[in-house]
């Protein structure tokens, strides 16, 4: 708040489905946390949508993490904030392609991917596709594509927060 933002996103969440921190539990820090940004700055905010866990959009992990998704729609309500739709936009480009590999997080993984990026010199997108994936490296973290959906998203919220 030091920076006295003119606007905010939000993006918090994913950990929170992982470790099955309570629903309502999430709802109250969540509107916490917009309630705080409220108290100590005038910058316009907007909750986005957590993107999917994994590609496969009927996988048990993203029925769960549809429940998150509802509880920022409506703490974005609820507290007269905007709402970005992150998950949706990545639901439609992952719509398009069927056989998506099961969600299958490890840490492991993550280290690989990392390895591959910073020492191999690999792009994200090359990761992300040697795993058969498109938008996430490691069934959580976001490729350069994955990442320039949600740069779009938050480029147009921008636009038109701060025209208004």
């Amino acid at each position: 708040m030091a920076c006295r933002p003119a606007a905010v996103t939000i993006l918090v969440g994913t950990n929170d489905v992982r470790n099955g921190v309570p629903l309502d539990q999430y709802r109250d820090n969540l509107a916490a946390i917009v309630e705080r940004i409220k108290t100590h700055s005038t910058a316009r905010i907007a909750l986005m949508s957590l993107p999917p866990l994994g590609e496969d959009l009927d996988a048990a992990i993203n029925r769960t993490l549809s429940g998150y998704n509802a509880a920022i729609k409506e703490t974005a309500t609820h507290t007269h904030v905007d709402y970005v739709p992150v998950y949706e936009r990545m639901a439609d480009v992952l719509g398009q392609r069927g056989d998506r590999p099961p969600y299958d997080f490890t840490v492991a993984l993550a280290l690989s991917a990392a390895t591959q990026h910073y020492v191999l010199g690999r792009s994200w997108d090359d990761i992300a596709r040697s795993g058969s994936r498109e938008l996430l490296i490691d069934h959580i973290h976001l490729s350069d594509r994955g990442a320039a959906e949600v740069t779009d998203l938050v480029t147009g919220w921008l636009a038109a927060a701060l025209r208004s």
